[in-house]
């Protein structure tokens, strides 16, 4: 048994992207105001994790090292973090979101936070359009699942996560722990939907980044189809940066069905300014075939906001009865569905009500820390049998 103060090395350095860092940022001020006291930190940083600490002002008081080049790609900086955990001897590395990428002798509890490689399906990957892009992310994904399988000890968000660990990487369901997606501290729960006056547009919300299996590409077919079926002001609101291709091909295709004016783009939005613009939709939109746990149907939830979801299992787990499902690509189905939520206060009612009553099976911040601390100390524990 572990008769000292346990040392925990994170280990951060392949986060470059994504919702995780504000997952990472969460965790890591936590370890700094004292939440995990009872366990010894270093932490190693990625350069964008550090950029990430120094731009909030976090004053870091615990050790930490910095690894400026991602072990993905670069083996000098995968020997780099193996002999710094060997100079560190930790009794657990907690790679929050793997893989590592080392060969390396500690015990591990390994982060998954990859859908492509824990529940990815044939919609997914026929989401990205070249057939030379979809065979090199089922070579990536297939690449990545051997090495998490270095690791015995998982955390994932999600059943539909954990059930493809056990699967995919024919891990022991009792070595695989769920800690939720939590929802941010900055949104509070609304009172009531947002109702639409008399005159205004009808605001369609997709909260996302630019990515292929977003499935951004039906919207402006989704807008066509608004309007065939009557329904003439309204605007599609979308978060995707302008100088990517993917944002360019979609404009593109407003053009050309005829849809453009229908369009707002606000660019790359922070976190933090989400809850403005949630504040005055009506619809969240989330045609995703391929999330581990989006934030975006908490946030939703969170404000009131009636959700039409993508027809797959990992959204029925997290929105439950609290959103109408479609395909995505069947853009008759989708607008039929916004629109009867627009026009129906009742139906609004129920499923925010619905959406209230689901966020309360999902921790706050602080209830999240409690479940990492929960499962620190069952790896531990685990650790210490072998």
């Amino acid at each position: 048994m572990i008769s000292r103060k346990p040392k925990i090395v994170l280990n951060t350095t392949t986060l470059n992207q994504g919702g995780v860092l504000q997952r990472i940022y969460s965790f890591i001020d936590n370890i700094v105001s004292g939440t995990f006291e009872e366990f010894d930190w270093e932490i190693f940083l990625s350069a964008r994790v550090k950029k990430e600490i120094e731009q909030r002002q976090m004053e870091l008081n615990v050790p930490s090292r910095l690894f400026p080049i991602s072990p993905a790609r670069n083996v000098k900086s995968r020997n780099e973090i193996r002999v710094a955990l060997d100079e560190s001897r930790p009794d657990l590395v907690f790679t929050f979101a793997g893989p590592a990428y080392i060969k390396h002798r500690w015990p591990e509890l390994m982060g998954v936070a990859d859908g492509w490689v824990t529940h990815s399906n044939s919609v997914a990957f026929k989401s990205v359009p070249r057939w030379s892009d979809r065979w090199g992310l089922k070579l990536s994904s297939f690449y990545k699942r051997l090495w998490f399988r270095r690791s015995s000890m998982f955390v994932n968000q999600t059943e539909t996560g954990k059930n493809g660990i056990v699967t995919r990487f024919g891990a022991h369901p009792e070595n695989v722990y769920i800690v939720p997606n939590a929802l941010a501290a900055w949104y509070e729960i609304a009172d009531s939907p947002t109702p639409r006056q008399k005159g205004e547009p009808l605001i369609i919300f997709y909260f996302s980044g630019a990515y292929s299996h977003k499935r951004h590409d039906v919207l402006p077919d989704l807008a066509a189809e608004l309007k065939r079926q009557g329904e003439e002001n309204f605007k599609i609101w979308i978060t995707l940066p302008e100088e990517n291709p993917l944002t360019k091909n979609l404009l593109a295709k407003t053009k050309t069905v005829g849809v453009e004016s229908h369009f707002v783009n606000y660019g790359r939005v922070p976190v933090t300014r989400g809850l403005q613009l949630y504040a005055k939709a009506h619809i969240c939109f989330m045609p995703s075939v391929l999330e581990t746990f989006s934030a975006t149907y908490l946030e939703a939830m969170a404000t009131r906001t009636p959700i039409v979801a993508s027809d797959f299992a990992f959204a029925h787990e997290i929105c439950g009865d609290a959103a109408l499902y479609v395909d995505p690509d069947d853009s008759i189905d989708a607008a039929r569905k916004i629109l009867e939520i627009a026009g129906n206060n009742l139906l609004q009612s129920k499923l925010t009500d619905v959406g209230t009553q689901q966020l309360k099976k999902f921790p706050d911040v602080p209830a999240q820390m409690e479940i990492y601390r929960k499962v620190l100390n069952q790896a531990l524990t685990a650790v210490s049998k072998t």
